[in-house]
């Protein structure tokens, strides 16, 4: 149910927000695009990847000991991160598969990590969103801390599994934003 509002609210706050853009001038509305700017569709992208990494990193230092064991604090990050999950596919419209080595070196966060998979296979990347969003929310809505653990590590795999079809290996320069 907490899922469900917290998605609905979202979704108010973007209807909201295309409201407003669409009162003003026309010129005002099509410089917000992602089909003009698709440089900040992808920056938009990578910084809600990064914050469901730092999310899943806390989460992993508190099963490891490293953080005290607060399972409702847990709890909170998975719920955010599935509402994350669920919005992050509808990030990838066409034009928003920007990469080259010269534009990495000019703006390294203007640059698309994802693969052209992810838009040639998006049915299968959407649906793997979708699968990542249900195990976090299923694994923060559990009362159980053995259940708890296990759904964060269903998680870690479905994740993994995404990044190697989905995303560009990882070299030198390109962690992070």
């Amino acid at each position: 149910m907490r899922h469900l509002i917290v998605t609905l609210c979202v979704g108010a706050g973007l209807l909201g927000a295309a409201g407003l853009l669409s009162a003003q001038d026309g010129t005002a509305a099509a410089s917000a695009t992602g089909a003009s700017r698709p440089d900040e569709v992808i920056f938009a992208r990578r910084i809600l990847m990064d914050t469901i990494g730092r999310n899943n990193d806390i989460i992993h230092d508190t099963v490891d000991g490293v953080h005290d064991w607060d399972p409702d604090g847990v709890r909170a990050r998975l719920d955010a991160m599935s509402s994350m999950l669920l919005a992050f596919p509808h990030l990838y419209a066409p034009g928003t598969d920007l990469w080259s080595e010269e534009a990495e070196a000019a703006d390294a966060s203007s640059v698309s990590l994802s693969t052209p998979d992810a838009w040639t296979e998006f049915d299968a990347f959407y649906m793997a969103a979708q699968e990542a969003s249900a195990t976090a929310l299923d694994a923060a809505l559990t009362r159980d801390d053995d259940s708890l653990k296990a759904g964060i590590e269903l998680l870690e795999g479905q994740c993994e599994s995404c990044h190697s079809r989905f995303r560009q290996p990882r070299t030198s320069g390109r962690d992070g934003l």
